[in-house]
């Protein structure tokens, strides 16, 4: 029997691959990009929420918490339902990098979409289509003058 490259390759890379692990559960929400999941605590891939006392402000210039809001919005997502995540692996502070939804609804794209978090482009370039489509709607934090959480952050 012959093996085909691709399956050597994997055969050979295997022992030092990283899968993904599947976690489900109810969701506890710890800000805009943050969940637990049991013992679990999972940042989702690809998105940057507003910091929790992070204000912006809308567009006649009135501040807003939009880290409260993304909280809030996240909560509202997530209470009651059963949420399944996909693991990209672990981040530097060991939280699970994931992909989450509930049924149908990826949760850390209707972040983006609701201008409630940013396309994190840093890790991952998945949510540019979605964060074009918020800016252009003016959803969220794109409706008036609002740092990246990553600049926030930074001061």
């Amino acid at each position: 029997m012959r093996l085909s490259a691709l399956a050597v390759a994997f055969l050979l890379l295997a022992p030092f691959a990283s899968f993904a692990s599947d976690v489900q559960g109810q969701a506890r929400v710890v800000d805009g990009d943050t969940i637990w999941i049991g013992k679990t605590k999972i940042r989702l891939h690809g998105i940057d929420a507003p910091e929790a006392k992070q204000e912006c402000k809308d567009a006649s210039g009135k501040p807003w918490m939009a880290g409260q809001a993304a909280t809030v919005f996240l909560k509202k997502l997530t209470d009651g339902k059963d949420v399944s995540c996909s693991s990209h692996g672990k981040d530097r502070y060991k939280r699970v990098i994931g992909s989450c939804e509930v049924g149908s609804v990826d949760i850390n794209r209707a972040m983006v979409v609701a201008g409630l978090a940013r396309a994190y482009r840093k890790y991952s370039e998945r949510y540019l289509y979605e964060e074009h489509s918020a800016m252009r709607n003016k959803a969220g934090t794109w409706g008036g003058e609002c740092m990246a959480p990553w600049e926030w952050r930074r001061k």
